[in-house]
């Protein structure tokens, strides 16, 4: 079994120089490897960029509400549904549930974008 390749295993070669692959395999474990790390790359540039949005400030206190947050939660895994709308009477904690949400959809991973 082949060892798992890193970009430091990758041949880097001048203008005027050639690389020679043992064979096709050890071509296309150097393209898998170059992949893999432009895609881990890409998720640490869209975390760095989702940490820069600035989100309304959570309060201290948030209880009586980890049924509702569950309830949220487990509701944003269906995927038929494109759109979701948090609504109610002023004042009743809106705003702070969608603050909680919205943390903890970040932090999972499941979304990138919140509007």
């Amino acid at each position: 079994m082949a060892k798992r390749m890193s970009r430091k295993d990758v041949p880097v070669a001048s203008e005027n120089q050639k690389i020679v692959f043992e064979d096709k395999f050890h071509l296309v474990r150097i393209a898998k490897t170059l992949i893999d790390e432009e895609k881990k790359a890409e998720k640490k540039r869209l975390r760095a960029s989702m940490m820069l949005i600035p989100a309304p400030d959570q309060v201290p206190f948030f209880v009586g509400r980890k049924d509702v947050v569950k309830q949220v939660l487990h509701e944003l895994q269906d995927t038929s549904k494109q759109v979701h709308l948090l609504h109610g009477s002023g004042g009743i904690g809106k705003s702070q549930l969608a603050v909680r949400l919205f943390n903890s959809l970040i932090e999972t991973g499941q979304y990138s974008h919140a509007f």
